[in-house]
C-alpha cells in the first residue's frame, strides 16, 4: 500500500488503512463468496506506509548520526498505531528495525535530503521563477508488517510466522532505500497417498451404512377382486385379513 504522505497527514494515513481494509474484498469459491483481508490465515502488509517521527528534524538527524535507531522508533507514528487499542494496524506485528531511515535521501547518493552540504533540489517553473523543494526529515516510510487472526485453520501458536531476516538495499536509484525480508511460514500440505487411504476408508464404511439403513419391503400375495369394474361406478368388495 501507498498511504498518504506528509507528516502532518498522519489521520489520514489511517484512513487510508481502514478504507483499504474496509472495501478490499476477494471472491472465493463458486458461487462466490466475498472474503476480507483478515478472513486469510496469514496477512502480510508492505509498502511506502509513510509514517512519520514526531521529532524536530535536528533531533531526527542527531540520532541517526548515533545509529541510534530505537530513540527513532520510540517517536515513530506508526509504532505508535500498533500500540494503540483502536489505531491503525493494531494487531500487526514487525521485526526489529536495526537499520537507518528510509526516507528521503538524495538519488544517486546515500545523503538525505536537507544534510549539511547537501544540494538543495530547485524546480524552475517558468523561465524567470524557480521553487526550492522543503526538505523531508527522515523517516521509516517504508516497512513490512504481519497478523496472524485470531481463528485461523493453522496451529499458529505451535508454527508461528517466523521473520528471518529485516533489512535494507542501499540502491541509490531513488529517495527511498528499499526494504525486504524473509518469513517461514506454516503451510497447509496434503499428503496424496494418506488422502487416497483415508478416502477409501470413508468410502467403504458409507457403502456399509447405506446397505444397513436401506429400507425394507415386502409385497403381500393377497389378492382383491371387484369383479367387471365400470367408470363412473362405484364397486365394492369385501376383504378379510387373518387374526
Amino acid at each position: 500500500a501507498h498511504l498518504a504522505a506528509f507528516t502532518e497527514n498522519r489521520q489520514r494515513r489511517n484512513e487510508d488503512y481502514r478504507d483499504i481494509v474496509k472495501f478490499t474484498t476477494f471472491n472465493v469459491g463458486t458461487p462466490p463468496v466475498p472474503h476480507s483481508i483478515f478472513d486469510h490465515d496469514i496477512v502480510v502488509w508492505f509498502g511506502d506506509l509513510n509514517y512519520r517521527v514526531e521529532l524536530p528534524d535536528d533531533d531526527i538527524r542527531d540520532l541517526i548520526k548515533n545509529q541510534n535507531w530505537q530513540g527513532l522508533l520510540e517517536f515513530d507514528q506508526l509504532n505508535k498505531e500498533i500500540k494503540q487499542a483502536n489505531g491503525a494496524f493494531n494487531g500487526f506485528e514487525e521485526g526489529q528495525i536495526n537499520f537507518a531511515p528510509t526516507y528521503k535521501y538524495i538519488i544517486g547518493s546515500n545523503r538525505y535530503d536537507g544534510d549539511v552540504g547537501a544540494p538543495q533540489v530547485v524546480v524552475t517553473n517558468s523561465p524567470n521563477t524557480q521553487k526550492v523543494i522543503k526538505k523531508r526529515a527522515p523517516a521509516y516510510t517504508d516497512r513490512i508488517l504481519w497478523r496472524k487472526p485470531l481463528h485461523c485453520g493453522l496451529n499458529m501458536k505451535s508454527t508461528p510466522l517466523k521473520q528471518l531476516i529485516y533489512g535494507r538495499s542501499e540502491l541509490l536509484v531513488s529517495d527511498h532505500k528499499p526494504i525486504f525480508s524473509i518469513f517461514e511460514a506454516p503451510v497447509k500440505a496434503i499428503d496424496q497417498e494418506k488422502y487416497k487411504e483415508h478416502f477409501s476408508e470413508v468410502m467403504k464404511k458409507v457403502d456399509e451404512l447405506e446397505n444397513r439403513w436401506r429400507p425394507l419391503m415386502s409385497v403381500s400375495t393377497q389378492i382383491v377382486n371387484f369383479d367387471t369394474i365400470r367408470f363412473g361406478v362405484t364397486s365394492t368388495t369385501e376383504v378379510f385379513f387373518p387374526k
